[in-house]
């Protein structure tokens, strides 16, 4: 027996190995056909067999589980004195169980079972069994049984002690691996922490529960004008209110940090320091366990004068506010009025273009006159010399001839502009509805945006025939054709240069509808696909910041489906231009049996 110790399976703790050792030695030895270890599974309900051993058959081997519960005697027997003898006949029943579970032969006629104990607590038991009838068995050979099973819970202690170590093993690897993503973590966060102070504007002092300092970052004495003496760990509070003009400042501070007691407050403090500079200090108390607090300071001078600017802007904005829907009020509630504000807004830019071009033919006429009077005199001065011969006369008469032709085309010209204006003028002004030539009218208009058409350096050509006449309001169709020419002259064309067109045409729809159909189209830049259908919104322009009211199409679009009782439609083709489609009834509808 003195081997058995010396096997390499007790000292590792290989449970398997010693239980294949100890089954083999115990059929060499105890002169048996079969030996078996089992031990309980955790709810001590089933026996679990490690190893079976039978050198006649299939030597080392495992058979099925078996219930306790089948063998309640021989494990009562085995509880009560440790080792049980079973013999045929006499105990054919638990051998019968045995054999049907498989845990013994079929021919098994004695067998010897002992319990292998671990720490004072029973886990299996060691069969051994013969095939030959043995009624007893020795004392050695129960002694031996005995003391395989003693070795089979040392090295079950060795195989637990083992396992522990194990997985103390591994707790401590894993523990260091902990502690070092922990330490590391830690030496990120305290990197971060470091940055985020050292980076961020308000300055942080942190003082411990003797109001020493424990931590500053660089904008606490920057904001607070403190030298870098004042940064060194342990500098009192007290020193640092007395670091000269700077530490000054901060005089209140350890008023504030505690209160008359002693203990730590949270407190919000506004100071303005002797630069000028106002400075917001809050103190966070930190917990009772650790003592202390934590002093912030923001400099406030830029933010209260955002503030100040913030809020002259915001009572700016309220009073444009205020101002801005008072007059969409007003656009809603008088939009006849805007209109006529408009026209009269036209007429006024219409009057300084009409004098203007007025002013050059009545300009020439005066010269010529004048160029005139002076020839007069002097051919009164030859007659009155009695000087006067036909070559002077003739050499007046054909100066005097071309003379009186200036003057008379300027001011047929001059003439042609004060009709227009007085055309447009008294239409402009006139609310009533009347027979107007469409031709004639348009001609009105765009004689009246020479001016402006001239400046611009575009042409504008009409297609209009001469037999289209309306009953309509000759003010606000003259508005709308003065809005759409005007547009397209400050909108279409970005560039002077040749070619740049405004189209105006007119047709008579098909006979019987009573309705005509004007065009005013331009060869210009055209509209973006999403400002097109924005087009008519009120206040909607893309020149504001050039004078652009946003109103002029609008009022177009309104005049003509509200005054005029008609349609209007518009378009912009890629590359094409804007082209806009008015269509009005021959007669007014809102006015049908009233045209004088």
């Amino acid at each position: 027996m003195q081997v058995v110790p010396r096997h390499s399976s007790i000292s590792n703790g290989s449970f398997v190995e010693a239980a294949r050792s100890m089954t083999e030695l115990a059929v060499t030895s105890l002169e048996v056909e079969q030996a078996g270890i089992w031990l309980y599974n955790e709810s001590r309900s089933e026996l679990m067999c490690q190893d079976m051993y039978a050198p006649m058959e299939e030597g080392h081997g495992r058979c099925a589980p078996f219930q306790v519960s089948l063998l309640p005697d021989y494990i009562h027997d085995l509880d009560r004195q440790r080792l049980t003898i079973l013999t045929m006949p006499e105990h054919r029943a638990p051998l019968s169980v045995m054999i049907k579970a498989g845990a013994i032969s079929a021919q098994s006629q004695a067998h010897l079972g002992a319990h292998i104990y671990s720490n004072g607590r029973v886990i299996g038991l060691f069969g051994m069994t013969t095939e030959t009838p043995r009624p007893t068995w020795s004392a050695e050979e129960r002694a031996f049984a005995t003391y395989l099973c003693d070795v089979l819970g040392t090295v079950w202690q060795a195989k637990l002690r083992r396992e522990a170590e194990e997985e103390l093993r591994l707790l401590n690897e894993s523990l260091e691996r902990q502690i070092e993503e922990r330490t590391h973590q830690i030496q990120v966060q305290s990197a971060l922490m470091e940055a985020v102070l050292n980076n961020i504007s308000r300055g942080v002092g942190c003082f411990d529960a003797d109001n020493q300092l424990a931590l500053c970052n660089p904008q606490f004495l920057k904001i607070l004008g403190l030298p870098a003496r004042c940064s060194t760990i342990g500098t009192p509070l007290l020193s640092i209110t007395q670091s000269g003009k700077s530490g000054q400042d901060l005089a209140p501070l350890p008023q504030a940090v505690q209160d008359e007691k002693g203990r730590y407050v949270p407190f919000s403090l506004a100071l303005q320091r002797h630069n000028g500079h106002i400075v917001e200090l809050e103190g966070i108390p930190m917990p009772h366990d650790i003592g202390g607090t934590v002093i912030t300071c923001t400099d406030m001078t830029k933010r209260i004068q955002v503030e100040i600017e913030i809020r002259d802007a915001h009572h700016a904005a309220q009073t444009a506010n205020a101002a801005l829907r008072k007059s969409l009020e007003d656009l809603q509630r008088t939009q006849k009025e805007l209109v006529e504000s408009e026209k009269l807004a036209s007429l006024g830019s219409l009057v300084s273009g009409i004098a203007h071009e007025i002013n050059t033919p009545v300009g020439v006429g005066l010269t010529a006159a004048s160029l005139l009077d002076e020839s007069i005199s002097e051919l009164e001065a030859c007659y009155e010399r009695e000087d006067l011969d036909s070559e002077t006369f003739e050499n007046f008469m054909s100066g005097a001839k071309e003379t009186i032709r200036m003057v008379l085309g300027n001011i047929e010209r001059a003439a042609e502009l004060v009709r227009s204006f007085k055309n447009i003028a008294t239409n402009s002004s006139s609310e009533e509805i009347r027979k107007v030539n469409l031709k004639q009218h348009i001609k009105d208009v765009v004689v009246s945006l020479t001016p402006r058409i001239r400046q611009s350096g575009v042409r504008v050509e009409t297609d209009i025939p001469d037999d289209i006449s309306l009953s309509t309001h000759p003010g606000p169709l003259g508005q709308v054709m003065t809005n759409l020419v005007m547009n397209a002259l400050t909108h279409a064309f970005p560039e002077k240069k040749d070619g740049n067109t405004v189209w105006i045409a007119a047709r008579q729809e098909t006979p019987g509808t009573g309705m005509a159909e004007i065009t005013v189209s331009d060869n210009g830049t055209g509209v973006s696909p999403e400002h097109l259908p924005r087009l008519t919104e009120p206040f909607f322009t893309t020149k504001r910041g050039s004078g652009g009211t946003g109103l002029g199409l609008h009022i177009v679009y309104n005049i003509v489906t509200g005054a005029l009782g008609g349609q209007m439609h518009y378009s912009s083709p890629p590359g094409e231009g804007l082209s806009f489609r008015i269509i009005l009834p021959s007669l007014t509808p809102h006015e049908e049996g009233h045209v004088p």
